[in-house]
Protein backbone atom coordinates (compact mmCIF):
# COMPACT_ATOMS: atom_id res chain seq x y z
CA UNK A 1 0.00 0.00 0.00
CA UNK A 2 1.53 3.15 -0.97
CA UNK A 3 1.74 6.00 1.67
CA UNK A 4 2.96 8.78 0.14
CA UNK A 5 3.19 11.75 -2.39
CA UNK A 6 5.88 13.48 -3.95
CA UNK A 7 7.26 16.96 -4.82
CA UNK A 8 9.32 19.25 -7.28
CA UNK A 9 11.28 21.86 -5.99
CA UNK A 10 11.41 23.82 -9.40
CA UNK A 11 7.54 25.23 -9.59
CA UNK A 12 5.76 27.99 -7.40
CA UNK A 13 3.46 25.27 -6.36
CA UNK A 14 5.57 23.05 -4.25
CA UNK A 15 3.29 20.18 -3.88
CA UNK A 16 2.09 17.69 -6.51
CA UNK A 17 -0.29 14.55 -7.09
CA UNK A 18 0.49 11.36 -5.89
CA UNK A 19 1.16 10.43 -9.40
CA UNK A 20 4.26 11.09 -10.24
CA UNK A 21 7.69 9.73 -9.49
CA UNK A 22 10.09 11.16 -6.64
CA UNK A 23 12.53 13.45 -8.79
CA UNK A 24 15.27 13.55 -5.80
CA UNK A 25 16.74 9.95 -3.79
CA UNK A 26 18.48 10.53 -0.56
CA UNK A 27 21.78 9.12 -1.97
CA UNK A 28 21.73 11.78 -4.54
CA UNK A 29 20.79 9.48 -7.39
CA UNK A 30 17.17 9.08 -9.31
CA UNK A 31 15.35 6.03 -8.54
CA UNK A 32 14.33 3.98 -11.07
CA UNK A 33 12.85 1.75 -9.54
CA UNK A 34 9.89 1.50 -7.17
CA UNK A 35 10.40 -0.38 -4.02
CA UNK A 36 7.97 -2.56 -1.43
CA UNK A 37 6.54 -1.21 1.52
CA UNK A 38 9.74 -0.46 3.59
CA UNK A 39 12.30 2.04 4.46
CA UNK A 40 14.51 2.45 1.94
CA UNK A 41 16.20 5.45 3.38
CA UNK A 42 20.15 5.37 2.38
CA UNK A 43 22.43 8.19 3.87
CA UNK A 44 25.52 9.50 2.42
CA UNK A 45 28.94 7.64 3.28
CA UNK A 46 31.88 9.88 4.46
CA UNK A 47 35.43 8.79 3.38
CA UNK A 48 36.75 7.59 6.43
CA UNK A 49 39.93 6.08 7.52
CA UNK A 50 40.06 2.43 6.60
CA UNK A 51 38.92 0.44 9.42
CA UNK A 52 37.86 3.18 11.45
CA UNK A 53 34.51 2.99 13.80
CA UNK A 54 31.82 5.40 12.25
CA UNK A 55 30.46 7.35 15.25
CA UNK A 56 26.91 7.10 16.95
CA UNK A 57 24.64 9.14 14.92
CA UNK A 58 26.85 9.98 12.05
CA UNK A 59 26.21 10.06 8.48
CA UNK A 60 27.89 6.71 7.66
CA UNK A 61 26.26 4.57 10.14
CA UNK A 62 24.66 2.28 9.89
CA UNK A 63 26.76 0.61 7.16
CA UNK A 64 25.23 1.61 3.41
CA UNK A 65 22.23 -0.96 2.53
CA UNK A 66 20.79 -1.52 6.14
CA UNK A 67 17.29 -0.23 6.47
CA UNK A 68 17.14 3.45 8.73
CA UNK A 69 13.90 3.04 11.36
CA UNK A 70 12.24 6.46 10.67
CA UNK A 71 8.62 7.10 13.16
CA UNK A 72 6.41 9.97 12.87
CA UNK A 73 8.46 11.68 15.11
CA UNK A 74 11.15 11.77 13.34
CA UNK A 75 9.25 13.66 10.35
CA UNK A 76 10.07 17.09 8.67
CA UNK A 77 7.28 17.41 6.53
CA UNK A 78 8.92 17.95 4.01
CA UNK A 79 8.36 15.68 1.77
CA UNK A 80 12.42 14.68 0.86
CA UNK A 81 11.65 11.22 2.12
CA UNK A 82 8.26 10.10 2.44
CA UNK A 83 8.24 9.79 -1.58
CA UNK A 84 6.44 6.96 -4.05
CA UNK A 85 10.11 6.31 -3.89
CA UNK A 86 11.46 5.95 -1.16
CA UNK A 87 8.26 4.20 1.02
CA UNK A 88 8.38 4.98 4.74
CA UNK A 89 6.07 1.63 6.54
CA UNK A 90 3.96 3.56 9.04
CA UNK A 91 2.76 0.46 10.48
CA UNK A 92 0.72 2.01 13.37
CA UNK A 93 -1.41 3.99 10.99
CA UNK A 94 -1.84 1.54 7.66
CA UNK A 95 -4.69 0.14 5.98
CA UNK A 96 -3.40 -3.39 7.63
CA UNK A 97 -3.47 -2.13 11.24
CA UNK A 98 -6.76 -0.61 10.89
CA UNK A 99 -8.38 -4.53 9.79
CA UNK A 100 -6.04 -5.96 12.57
CA UNK A 101 -7.87 -3.74 14.86
CA UNK A 102 -11.40 -4.44 13.69
CA UNK A 103 -11.05 -8.64 14.47
CA UNK A 104 -9.78 -7.68 17.80
CA UNK A 105 -12.71 -8.40 19.77
CA UNK A 106 -11.53 -6.23 22.54
CA UNK A 107 -11.51 -3.15 20.90
CA UNK A 108 -14.54 -0.99 19.64
CA UNK A 109 -13.64 0.52 16.21
CA UNK A 110 -15.14 3.58 15.33
CA UNK A 111 -14.43 6.71 12.51
CA UNK A 112 -15.08 9.99 11.79
CA UNK A 113 -14.74 10.70 7.93
CA UNK A 114 -13.74 14.45 6.78
CA UNK A 115 -15.76 16.77 4.77
CA UNK A 116 -12.59 17.12 2.21
CA UNK A 117 -12.18 13.04 2.17
CA UNK A 118 -16.14 12.35 1.88
CA UNK A 119 -16.10 15.32 -1.45
CA UNK A 120 -13.07 13.31 -3.21
CA UNK A 121 -14.69 9.92 -2.55
CA UNK A 122 -18.11 11.60 -4.05
CA UNK A 123 -15.92 13.15 -7.05
CA UNK A 124 -13.80 9.60 -7.40
CA UNK A 125 -17.19 7.57 -7.75
CA UNK A 126 -19.86 10.13 -9.23
CA UNK A 127 -22.15 10.57 -6.36
CA UNK A 128 -23.47 12.88 -4.07
CA UNK A 129 -21.90 13.44 -0.99
CA UNK A 130 -24.90 12.61 1.24
CA UNK A 131 -24.40 9.36 -0.97
CA UNK A 132 -21.13 8.93 -0.61
CA UNK A 133 -21.47 9.02 3.08
CA UNK A 134 -24.52 7.11 3.68
CA UNK A 135 -22.28 3.77 1.38
CA UNK A 136 -18.49 4.27 2.93
CA UNK A 137 -20.45 3.84 6.73
CA UNK A 138 -22.57 1.48 5.55
CA UNK A 139 -18.96 -0.26 4.13
CA UNK A 140 -17.48 0.76 7.43
CA UNK A 141 -19.90 -0.91 9.75
CA UNK A 142 -19.92 -3.91 7.23
CA UNK A 143 -16.39 -4.29 8.14
CA UNK A 144 -16.87 -4.17 11.83
CA UNK A 145 -16.82 -0.20 12.85
CA UNK A 146 -19.54 -0.01 15.54
CA UNK A 147 -19.58 4.24 14.71
CA UNK A 148 -19.41 5.99 11.71
CA UNK A 149 -19.32 9.55 12.31
CA UNK A 150 -18.99 12.91 10.06
CA UNK A 151 -16.63 15.38 11.16
CA UNK A 152 -19.09 18.56 11.12
CA UNK A 153 -20.06 18.79 15.01
CA UNK A 154 -16.21 19.14 15.46
CA UNK A 155 -15.36 21.45 12.68
CA UNK A 156 -17.87 23.73 14.46
CA UNK A 157 -16.50 23.34 17.45
CA UNK A 158 -13.26 24.32 16.06
CA UNK A 159 -14.72 27.30 14.11
CA UNK A 160 -16.47 28.97 17.13
CA UNK A 161 -12.84 28.55 19.15
CA UNK A 162 -11.02 29.77 16.46
CA UNK A 163 -12.96 32.99 16.31
CA UNK A 164 -13.09 33.74 20.02
CA UNK A 165 -9.42 33.18 20.48
CA UNK A 166 -8.93 36.25 17.88
CA UNK A 167 -11.32 38.49 19.28
CA UNK A 168 -9.50 37.93 22.51
CA UNK A 169 -6.22 38.32 21.30
CA UNK A 170 -6.66 41.22 19.06
CA UNK A 171 -8.41 42.99 21.67
CA UNK A 172 -5.68 42.45 23.95
CA UNK A 173 -3.10 43.29 21.61
CA UNK A 174 -5.33 46.89 21.10
CA UNK A 175 -5.47 47.32 24.64
CA UNK A 176 -1.69 46.95 24.80
CA UNK A 177 -2.09 43.79 26.68
CA UNK A 178 0.20 41.18 24.44
CA UNK A 179 1.93 43.21 21.36
CA UNK A 180 4.36 40.36 20.46
CA UNK A 181 5.82 37.11 20.93
CA UNK A 182 7.76 37.07 23.97
CA UNK A 183 4.34 38.57 26.04
CA UNK A 184 3.01 35.18 24.67
CA UNK A 185 5.62 33.05 25.03
CA UNK A 186 4.33 31.71 28.76
CA UNK A 187 0.70 30.58 27.05
CA UNK A 188 2.01 29.68 24.22
CA UNK A 189 4.58 27.10 25.60
CA UNK A 190 2.72 26.18 28.46
CA UNK A 191 -0.28 24.17 28.47
CA UNK A 192 -4.16 25.32 28.72
CA UNK A 193 -5.04 26.95 32.51
CA UNK A 194 -7.00 24.50 34.68
CA UNK A 195 -8.43 26.65 36.64
CA UNK A 196 -8.55 30.03 34.18
CA UNK A 197 -8.58 30.54 30.66
CA UNK A 198 -5.21 30.98 28.83
CA UNK A 199 -3.87 34.58 28.57
CA UNK A 200 -4.55 35.77 24.76
CA UNK A 201 -1.42 36.04 22.54
CA UNK A 202 0.31 38.20 19.97
CA UNK A 203 -1.11 39.40 16.58
CA UNK A 204 -0.69 37.67 13.77
CA UNK A 205 -2.72 35.23 14.87
CA UNK A 206 -1.68 31.62 12.39
CA UNK A 207 -4.43 29.58 12.12
CA UNK A 208 -2.93 25.82 13.25
CA UNK A 209 -5.06 23.22 11.67
CA UNK A 210 -2.56 22.03 9.05
CA UNK A 211 -0.44 19.68 10.56
CA UNK A 212 2.53 19.93 8.16
CA UNK A 213 2.59 23.65 8.93
CA UNK A 214 2.62 23.28 12.11
CA UNK A 215 5.75 20.50 12.48
CA UNK A 216 7.23 23.10 9.79
CA UNK A 217 7.23 25.56 12.12
CA UNK A 218 8.01 23.71 15.52
CA UNK A 219 10.73 22.00 14.01
CA UNK A 220 12.37 25.26 11.48
CA UNK A 221 11.53 28.37 13.41
CA UNK A 222 10.66 27.44 17.17
CA UNK A 223 10.24 30.10 19.27
CA UNK A 224 10.06 32.98 16.94
CA UNK A 225 6.93 31.23 15.25
CA UNK A 226 4.90 29.55 17.67
CA UNK A 227 3.53 32.11 20.04
CA UNK A 228 1.15 33.32 17.19
CA UNK A 229 0.15 29.87 16.10
CA UNK A 230 -3.85 29.77 17.32
CA UNK A 231 -3.73 27.29 19.88
CA UNK A 232 -7.01 26.00 19.10
CA UNK A 233 -7.21 22.10 17.82
CA UNK A 234 -7.81 21.16 14.06
CA UNK A 235 -11.10 19.29 13.60
CA UNK A 236 -9.20 15.92 14.12
CA UNK A 237 -8.10 16.83 16.97
CA UNK A 238 -11.10 18.01 18.47
CA UNK A 239 -13.07 14.58 17.57
CA UNK A 240 -10.35 12.93 19.42
CA UNK A 241 -10.74 14.51 22.02
CA UNK A 242 -14.28 14.03 22.05
CA UNK A 243 -14.64 10.64 21.36
CA UNK A 244 -11.68 9.14 24.04
CA UNK A 245 -13.91 11.16 27.02
CA UNK A 246 -17.22 11.71 26.06
CA UNK A 247 -17.55 8.98 24.04
CA UNK A 248 -15.83 6.36 26.12
CA UNK A 249 -18.08 7.30 29.41
CA UNK A 250 -21.19 7.20 27.87
CA UNK A 251 -20.18 3.97 26.37
CA UNK A 252 -19.02 3.30 29.67
CA UNK A 253 -15.47 2.13 28.77
CA UNK A 254 -11.65 3.28 28.89
CA UNK A 255 -10.23 5.47 26.35
CA UNK A 256 -7.66 2.59 25.55
CA UNK A 257 -11.24 0.25 24.93
CA UNK A 258 -12.49 2.74 21.62
CA UNK A 259 -10.10 2.20 18.32
CA UNK A 260 -10.49 5.96 17.04
CA UNK A 261 -9.69 6.16 13.33
CA UNK A 262 -9.96 9.00 10.83
CA UNK A 263 -10.25 9.34 6.92
CA UNK A 264 -8.39 12.67 6.43
CA UNK A 265 -6.96 13.94 2.65
CA UNK A 266 -3.52 14.42 3.70
CA UNK A 267 -0.43 12.41 4.87
CA UNK A 268 0.46 14.63 7.87
CA UNK A 269 -2.44 14.15 9.75
CA UNK A 270 -0.90 11.08 10.76
CA UNK A 271 1.40 12.84 12.41
CA UNK A 272 -1.26 15.43 14.03
CA UNK A 273 -2.41 12.07 15.28
CA UNK A 274 0.96 10.98 16.67
CA UNK A 275 1.87 14.12 18.54
CA UNK A 276 2.06 13.60 22.67
CA UNK A 277 -0.16 16.55 22.92
CA UNK A 278 -3.15 15.09 21.96
CA UNK A 279 -3.30 11.94 24.40
CA UNK A 280 -5.80 11.98 27.55
CA UNK A 281 -5.55 9.55 30.88
CA UNK A 282 -8.38 7.70 31.67
CA UNK A 283 -8.47 10.12 34.64
CA UNK A 284 -8.95 13.38 32.51
CA UNK A 285 -11.35 11.42 30.34
CA UNK A 286 -13.30 11.21 33.06
CA UNK A 287 -12.99 14.85 34.22
CA UNK A 288 -14.17 15.79 30.97
CA UNK A 289 -17.05 13.51 30.61
CA UNK A 290 -18.21 14.76 34.97
CA UNK A 291 -18.43 18.56 33.27
CA UNK A 292 -16.77 21.66 34.02
CA UNK A 293 -16.82 21.77 37.90
CA UNK A 294 -14.55 18.59 38.12
CA UNK A 295 -12.47 19.80 35.14
CA UNK A 296 -11.84 23.12 37.44
CA UNK A 297 -11.22 21.30 40.58
CA UNK A 298 -8.69 19.41 39.21
CA UNK A 299 -4.72 19.80 40.38
CA UNK A 300 -3.19 21.77 37.75
CA UNK A 301 -2.35 19.02 35.30
CA UNK A 302 -2.86 19.37 31.49
CA UNK A 303 -2.35 17.62 28.61
CA UNK A 304 0.67 18.40 27.59
CA UNK A 305 3.79 16.22 28.46
CA UNK A 306 7.24 15.76 28.18
CA UNK A 307 8.95 15.02 25.06
CA UNK A 308 8.27 11.31 23.55
CA UNK A 309 6.92 9.99 26.89
CA UNK A 310 3.69 10.20 25.97
CA UNK A 311 3.95 8.48 22.78
CA UNK A 312 0.67 6.24 22.73
CA UNK A 313 1.61 4.26 19.49
CA UNK A 314 3.87 1.32 20.19
CA UNK A 315 3.36 1.49 24.06
CA UNK A 316 1.21 -1.12 26.33
CA UNK A 317 -1.95 -2.41 25.49
CA UNK A 318 -4.40 -1.43 23.15
CA UNK A 319 -1.94 1.88 22.80
CA UNK A 320 -1.72 2.67 26.17
CA UNK A 321 1.76 4.79 27.08
CA UNK A 322 3.99 3.47 30.07
CA UNK A 323 2.92 6.32 31.20
CA UNK A 324 -1.14 5.88 30.97
CA UNK A 325 -1.81 8.12 27.92
CA UNK A 326 -3.72 6.73 25.16
CA UNK A 327 -3.93 8.66 21.73
CA UNK A 328 -6.84 10.16 20.63
CA UNK A 329 -6.79 9.07 17.45
CA UNK A 330 -5.25 5.96 17.05
CA UNK A 331 -5.10 5.46 13.41
CA UNK A 332 -5.53 8.47 9.98
CA UNK A 333 -6.09 6.75 6.85
CA UNK A 334 -5.94 8.82 3.75
CA UNK A 335 -8.87 9.09 1.37
CA UNK A 336 -6.50 7.13 -1.00
CA UNK A 337 -5.55 4.59 1.72
CA UNK A 338 -9.36 4.16 2.30
CA UNK A 339 -10.05 3.68 -1.40
CA UNK A 340 -7.27 0.84 -1.88
CA UNK A 341 -8.90 -0.95 1.10
CA UNK A 342 -12.37 -0.45 -0.68
CA UNK A 343 -10.35 -2.14 -3.63
CA UNK A 344 -9.34 -4.94 -1.37
CA UNK A 345 -12.68 -5.53 0.49
CA UNK A 346 -15.27 -4.57 -1.53
CA UNK A 347 -18.75 -3.77 -0.32
CA UNK A 348 -21.06 -7.28 -0.60
CA UNK A 349 -22.49 -7.52 -3.77
CA UNK A 350 -20.70 -5.08 -5.30
CA UNK A 351 -18.15 -5.67 -7.98
CA UNK A 352 -14.98 -4.40 -7.93
CA UNK A 353 -14.73 -2.36 -10.61
CA UNK A 354 -18.15 0.08 -9.56
CA UNK A 355 -17.30 -0.22 -5.60
CA UNK A 356 -19.36 2.57 -3.78
CA UNK A 357 -20.93 3.60 -7.36
CA UNK A 358 -22.84 0.21 -7.31
CA UNK A 359 -26.68 0.73 -6.67
CA UNK A 360 -26.46 -2.44 -4.40
CA UNK A 361 -24.05 -0.99 -2.32
CA UNK A 362 -25.19 -1.47 1.37
CA UNK A 363 -25.74 1.87 3.43
CA UNK A 364 -26.20 3.39 6.75
CA UNK A 365 -27.14 6.52 8.57
CA UNK A 366 -24.11 7.79 10.01
CA UNK A 367 -23.96 8.35 13.58
CA UNK A 368 -25.35 11.08 16.19
CA UNK A 369 -22.27 12.23 18.47
CA UNK A 370 -23.37 10.10 21.45
CA UNK A 371 -25.34 7.18 19.67
CA UNK A 372 -26.29 4.91 22.00
CA UNK A 373 -23.25 1.84 23.46
CA UNK A 374 -22.94 -1.08 20.63
CA UNK A 375 -24.45 -3.79 21.84
CA UNK A 376 -21.23 -6.01 22.69
CA UNK A 377 -20.54 -2.76 25.25
CA UNK A 378 -24.09 -2.34 26.21
CA UNK A 379 -23.73 -4.45 29.59
CA UNK A 380 -20.78 -1.41 30.90
CA UNK A 381 -22.69 1.61 29.77
CA UNK A 382 -24.40 1.90 33.13
CA UNK A 383 -21.06 3.17 34.51
CA UNK A 384 -21.11 6.34 36.99
CA UNK A 385 -19.30 8.40 33.91
CA UNK A 386 -21.85 6.96 31.64
CA UNK A 387 -24.59 7.93 33.76
CA UNK A 388 -23.10 11.65 33.94
CA UNK A 389 -22.74 11.67 30.19
CA UNK A 390 -26.23 10.31 29.64
CA UNK A 391 -27.46 12.52 32.07
CA UNK A 392 -26.54 15.57 29.32
CA UNK A 393 -29.26 13.80 26.55
CA UNK A 394 -28.19 12.25 23.22
CA UNK A 395 -27.02 13.85 20.52
CA UNK A 396 -29.44 13.28 17.65
CA UNK A 397 -29.26 13.75 14.19
CA UNK A 398 -31.42 16.38 12.38
CA UNK A 399 -34.79 15.43 11.85
CA UNK A 400 -33.79 16.01 7.87
CA UNK A 401 -30.70 13.94 8.30
CA UNK A 402 -28.90 16.46 5.70
CA UNK A 403 -25.18 16.71 5.87
CA UNK A 404 -24.04 20.41 7.15
CA UNK A 405 -21.14 22.73 5.84
CA UNK A 406 -20.19 26.85 5.62
CA UNK A 407 -21.59 28.19 2.33
CA UNK A 408 -18.66 30.66 -0.08
CA UNK A 409 -16.05 29.34 2.20
CA UNK A 410 -12.55 28.38 1.68
CA UNK A 411 -12.53 24.29 1.36
CA UNK A 412 -9.90 23.70 4.35
CA UNK A 413 -12.45 24.50 6.52
CA UNK A 414 -14.07 27.88 6.26
CA UNK A 415 -11.49 29.09 8.58
CA UNK A 416 -10.73 32.41 7.75
CA UNK A 417 -13.80 33.03 6.04
CA UNK A 418 -15.89 32.70 9.54
CA UNK A 419 -13.24 34.36 12.21
CA UNK A 420 -13.47 37.32 9.58
CA UNK A 421 -17.21 37.46 9.45
CA UNK A 422 -17.14 37.12 13.53
CA UNK A 423 -14.65 39.51 14.38
CA UNK A 424 -16.51 42.30 11.98
CA UNK A 425 -19.66 41.38 13.95
CA UNK A 426 -17.95 41.72 17.27
CA UNK A 427 -15.79 44.63 16.69
CA UNK A 428 -17.34 46.32 14.82
CA UNK A 429 -20.68 45.54 14.47
CA UNK A 430 -21.16 44.90 10.89
CA UNK A 431 -22.98 41.89 9.96
CA UNK A 432 -21.44 40.98 6.81
CA UNK A 433 -23.87 40.19 3.72
CA UNK A 434 -24.40 36.19 2.88
CA UNK A 435 -22.52 35.48 -0.32
CA UNK A 436 -18.68 34.93 -1.69
CA UNK A 437 -16.39 38.04 0.23
CA UNK A 438 -14.19 39.65 -1.52
CA UNK A 439 -10.99 38.37 -1.32
CA UNK A 440 -7.86 39.01 -4.10
CA UNK A 441 -5.28 37.25 -4.77
CA UNK A 442 -1.30 38.91 -4.16
CA UNK A 443 1.12 37.06 -5.25
CA UNK A 444 -0.37 34.28 -6.49
CA UNK A 445 -3.99 32.64 -6.35
CA UNK A 446 -2.50 31.24 -3.00
CA UNK A 447 -1.79 33.93 -1.46
CA UNK A 448 -5.12 36.39 -0.76
CA UNK A 449 -5.79 39.15 1.25
CA UNK A 450 -9.23 40.58 2.25
CA UNK A 451 -9.54 43.76 4.34
CA UNK A 452 -12.37 45.75 6.60
CA UNK A 453 -12.10 49.34 7.72
CA UNK A 454 -13.46 49.24 11.44
CA UNK A 455 -14.24 53.39 12.21
CA UNK A 456 -15.90 51.76 15.52
CA UNK A 457 -12.09 51.34 16.55
CA UNK A 458 -10.75 54.22 15.79
CA UNK A 459 -9.69 56.62 12.40
CA UNK A 460 -7.36 54.10 10.20
CA UNK A 461 -7.96 51.07 11.55
CA UNK A 462 -8.59 47.77 8.96
CA UNK A 463 -9.22 44.05 9.53
CA UNK A 464 -6.40 42.66 7.42
CA UNK A 465 -6.75 38.90 6.60
CA UNK A 466 -5.15 36.67 4.68
CA UNK A 467 -4.99 32.93 3.43
CA UNK A 468 -1.48 31.40 2.02
CA UNK A 469 -1.43 28.28 1.00
CA UNK A 470 1.84 26.32 -0.25
CA UNK A 471 5.49 26.40 1.54
CA UNK A 472 6.74 29.34 -0.67
CA UNK A 473 3.99 31.35 0.31
CA UNK A 474 4.36 30.02 4.12
CA UNK A 475 8.34 31.48 3.94
CA UNK A 476 7.19 34.71 2.56
CA UNK A 477 4.83 35.22 5.73
CA UNK A 478 7.42 34.36 7.89
CA UNK A 479 10.15 36.66 7.10
CA UNK A 480 7.29 39.53 6.98
CA UNK A 481 6.25 37.96 10.56
CA UNK A 482 10.10 37.72 12.19
CA UNK A 483 10.95 41.32 11.07
CA UNK A 484 7.86 42.60 12.38
CA UNK A 485 6.38 43.71 8.94
CA UNK A 486 3.67 41.69 8.93
CA UNK A 487 0.12 43.75 8.11
CA UNK A 488 -2.01 40.76 8.79
CA UNK A 489 -3.98 40.01 12.14
CA UNK A 490 -5.06 36.81 10.56
CA UNK A 491 -3.84 34.14 8.63
CA UNK A 492 -5.14 31.13 7.17
CA UNK A 493 -1.83 28.66 6.98
CA UNK A 494 -2.07 25.65 4.63
CA UNK A 495 1.05 23.62 3.19
CA UNK A 496 -0.93 22.22 0.06
CA UNK A 497 -1.09 24.86 -2.70
CA UNK A 498 -4.95 25.07 -3.36
CA UNK A 499 -5.71 23.72 0.33
CA UNK A 500 -6.50 20.46 2.35
CA UNK A 501 -8.90 19.56 -1.31
CA UNK A 502 -5.82 18.96 -2.71
CA UNK A 503 -4.44 17.10 -0.19
CA UNK A 504 -1.61 14.42 -0.99
CA UNK A 505 -3.38 11.69 0.03
CA UNK A 506 -6.26 12.03 -2.02
CA UNK A 507 -7.11 9.73 -4.95
CA UNK A 508 -5.55 9.91 -8.22
CA UNK A 509 -8.53 10.16 -11.64
CA UNK A 510 -9.54 6.41 -12.01
CA UNK A 511 -7.93 4.78 -14.45
CA UNK A 512 -9.25 4.92 -17.76
CA UNK A 513 -11.45 8.21 -16.91
CA UNK A 514 -9.23 10.35 -19.40
CA UNK A 515 -9.53 12.79 -16.47
CA UNK A 516 -6.40 15.28 -15.37
CA UNK A 517 -5.29 15.84 -11.55
CA UNK A 518 -6.55 19.07 -12.71
CA UNK A 519 -9.71 18.36 -13.20
CA UNK A 520 -10.59 15.79 -10.69
CA UNK A 521 -9.32 18.81 -8.20
CA UNK A 522 -12.11 20.57 -10.00
CA UNK A 523 -14.70 17.71 -9.74
CA UNK A 524 -13.67 17.15 -5.70
CA UNK A 525 -14.57 21.38 -5.64
CA UNK A 526 -17.66 20.87 -7.18
CA UNK A 527 -18.36 18.19 -4.65
CA UNK A 528 -17.55 19.41 -1.67
CA UNK A 529 -20.03 22.37 -2.49
CA UNK A 530 -22.90 20.29 -3.60
CA UNK A 531 -26.38 21.09 -3.04
CA UNK A 532 -26.42 18.60 -0.48
CA UNK A 533 -24.08 19.81 1.74
CA UNK A 534 -27.12 22.73 3.59
CA UNK A 535 -25.58 26.54 4.58
CA UNK A 536 -25.65 26.40 9.12
CA UNK A 537 -23.56 28.82 11.18
CA UNK A 538 -21.99 26.32 13.77
CA UNK A 539 -23.53 28.67 16.62
CA UNK A 540 -26.93 27.00 14.82
CA UNK A 541 -25.66 23.56 15.25
CA UNK A 542 -27.81 21.78 18.10
CA UNK A 543 -25.44 19.13 19.02
CA UNK A 544 -23.06 22.37 19.72
CA UNK A 545 -25.13 24.18 21.82
CA UNK A 546 -25.57 20.77 24.03
CA UNK A 547 -22.25 20.68 23.94
CA UNK A 548 -21.77 23.71 25.45
CA UNK A 549 -24.13 24.07 27.77
CA UNK A 550 -23.28 20.78 29.77
CA UNK A 551 -19.64 19.60 28.95
CA UNK A 552 -17.59 22.98 27.80
CA UNK A 553 -18.35 26.05 29.97
CA UNK A 554 -21.23 27.83 28.22
CA UNK A 555 -19.31 29.43 25.61
CA UNK A 556 -16.39 29.39 23.39
CA UNK A 557 -13.25 30.41 25.13
CA UNK A 558 -13.97 29.04 28.64
CA UNK A 559 -11.70 27.03 30.65
CA UNK A 560 -13.35 23.71 29.99
CA UNK A 561 -13.39 24.44 26.29
CA UNK A 562 -9.92 25.35 26.63
CA UNK A 563 -9.00 21.79 28.11
CA UNK A 564 -10.36 19.72 25.55
CA UNK A 565 -10.59 22.25 22.37
CA UNK A 566 -6.87 23.75 22.72
CA UNK A 567 -3.41 22.38 22.71
CA UNK A 568 0.20 23.76 22.72
CA UNK A 569 3.14 23.50 20.37
CA UNK A 570 6.99 23.37 21.51
CA UNK A 571 10.32 23.95 19.16
CA UNK A 572 11.37 20.46 18.31
CA UNK A 573 14.69 18.80 17.47
CA UNK A 574 15.18 17.57 14.06
CA UNK A 575 15.34 14.11 14.75
CA UNK A 576 16.75 13.28 11.28
CA UNK A 577 19.89 14.79 10.15
CA UNK A 578 19.55 17.94 7.81
CA UNK A 579 22.31 16.59 5.99
CA UNK A 580 20.24 13.64 4.57
CA UNK A 581 18.18 15.58 2.78
CA UNK A 582 20.26 18.53 1.93
CA UNK A 583 19.80 18.08 -1.96
CA UNK A 584 15.66 18.15 -1.36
Amino acid sequence: MEFSSTIRVSDLNDFIAPSQDCVVALNGKLKTVETAEEVQLQPRVRAAAAGAAAPPGSLNAPAPGDPVKVSLHDCLACSGCITSAETVLLQQQSGDEFLAKLADRGLAVVVTVSPQSRAALAAYFGLSPAATLARLAGWLKGLGAVAVWDLTTARDLVLLEEAAEFVGRFRATSSGGSNGAGDAAASSSGGPAATGEAAPGPLPMMASSCPGWVCYAEKTHGAKVIPYMSTTRSPQGAMGGLVKSLVAAAWGVSPAALYHVTIMPCYDKKLEASRDELTITADEAAAVAAGPAAVAGESGSDMEVDGGAAAAAGGGANGVSSSGRVAEVDCCLTTGEVLQLLQQRPPPGCSAQALLADPSAPCAAPDPLLPPPPASLAASSSSSAGLAVAAGGVLLPPPDDRLYGLRDASSSGGYSDYVFRAAARELAGVELPAGPLPWRALRNADFQELTLEVPALGAGQVLRFARVYGFRNIQTLLRQVKMGRCGYQYVEVMACPGGCLNGGGQPKPPPGAGASPQQLLEQVEAAYAHGDVAARAPADNPAVALLYSRWLGGRPGSAAAQRLLHTTYREREKTVNTAMVANW
